[in-house]
């Protein structure tokens, strides 16, 4: 199952103190505010390939992938994500008792607004938990699913 997830390029972590800034990180992405059915997305993407979507955890936001897009981005087309109620994506009112079922819909609207039927979606902490809302309510929208950080 392993082999299936492999990158075709290999690529070595930095040391902290080779890290540029955020901005120098970025460097070749683009970001943007996407207009869904729904909700507006604030998303940051870069490179070409199937698409990759990739969710932060609670009070996150898309720019802490800046430091793995670029590599990601040789074999993927990454789209980074802020998630519905956080950095510069919708706020609609908060409701609780529907906030990973909300958060699954608002998946689904941001990937149609970007002309797409399926990706490849990773979640860290809530963005785990979102994903595997996301399996059970649309599985359709997912060719394969890694969740990191979830209990």
């Amino acid at each position: 199952m392993a082999a299936h997830l492999t990158l075709r390029n290999t690529f070595d972590e930095r040391p902290q103190s080779s890290w540029g800034t955020i901005a120098t990180e970025l460097l070749g992405a683009q970001i943007r505010f996407v207009k869904g059915d729904r909700w507006t997305h604030r998303i940051i993407e870069m490179g070409d390939g199937p698409p990759l979507f990739m969710y932060h955890g609670v009070g996150g936001y898309a720019e802490p992938y800046a430091r793995v897009m670029p590599a990601l981005a040789r074999d993927f087309r990454v789209v980074a994500v802020d998630a519905l109620y956080h950095g510069y994506s919708s706020k609609e009112p908060w409701d609780p008792a529907r906030r990973l079922e909300l958060q699954a819909e608002a998946y689904v609207d941001v990937l149609h607004a970007l002309g797409y039927d399926q990706a490849i979606y990773e979640g860290e902490s809530m963005g785990a938990a979102i994903g595997v809302e996301i399996a059970m309510r649309f599985p359709e929208t997912v060719s394969k699913i890694v969740l990191n950080g979830f209990a």
